[in-house]
């Protein structure tokens, strides 16, 4: 198939206004091997740079419907999963990233994106609830942040809730919570700042870090009460 095509895209009329709306208009690289084909018609394709893509990869060229179908069908299968490979080979991700960075290179077929999903599921690449473990443990290492910073998070990239609940309460309890806030108190804000003001500034802190109200409030009454950040 691929030399007969290669025949034939050497041997295209190019003066049909039809076919116009589907000429090639940039080819762009992407890592692993991928390439982007753009046409006039605003729609793009993922392709990987093969014996059996390479006759597409040419600025100019009209594409017929049969490499349409190719790309739209096998070639955006194949390069859907390797997109979604070389991802996660960078780090974990969440199903809904796969599916949103699949959908941004221009691939909208639902069987494709579903397959691919799917098959990645299986073999255990991805793993939603590994996911929202791992990115609750990474963010509490690198700048703690309090349970609604972390479900927001975790929510803007598609977690199901009932898996953020889980390990959000795996990870948290109050006691705990209180730890972690009282140690960014400790380590961010000087005792010699009035204690009104202190009161207040940590008060904005915290809740902008994603402590929840009763937390922040039990911190900001000991400071108040001069039990923290005394000289």
């Amino acid at each position: 198939m691929a030399s007969w095509s290669l025949l034939k895209g050497r041997n295209r009329k190019m003066s049909s206004p039809a076919s116009d709306k589907q000429r090639i208009t940039g080819i762009s690289r992407k890592t692993g091997g991928l390439r982007i084909i753009e046409t006039s018609s605003g729609k793009r394709f993922l392709v990987i740079k093969s014996a059996k893509t390479e006759y597409l990869l040419k600025t100019g060229l009209l594409l017929l419907d049969e490499d349409i179908k190719l790309l739209e069908g096998p070639f955006a299968k194949e390069g859907a999963m390797r997109l979604a490979k070389n991802l996660l080979s960078r780090r974990d991700r969440s199903k809904w990233e796969i599916r949103d960075a699949i959908v941004k290179e221009g691939i909208d077929s639902e069987e494709i994106i579903d397959y691919t999903v799917e098959i990645l599921e299986e073999h255990g690449y991805l793993d939603d609830r590994r996911f929202t473990s791992g990115y609750i443990h990474y963010r509490m290492k690198r700048r703690p942040s309090g349970p609604h910073f972390l479900r927001r998070k975790l929510l803007a990239v598609g977690i199901d809730s009932g898996i953020i609940e889980d390990e959000i309460n795996i990870f948290f309890n109050t006691k705990k919570e209180i730890n972690v806030a009282i140690d960014l108190v400790l380590g961010r804000f000087s005792p010699e700042i009035k204690r009104e003001r202190l009161v207040r500034k940590v008060n904005g802190f915290l809740r902008g870090r994603g402590f929840r109200s009763e937390v922040v409030n039990d911190i900001c009454a000991r400071l108040a009460r001069k039990e923290m950040l005394t000289d």
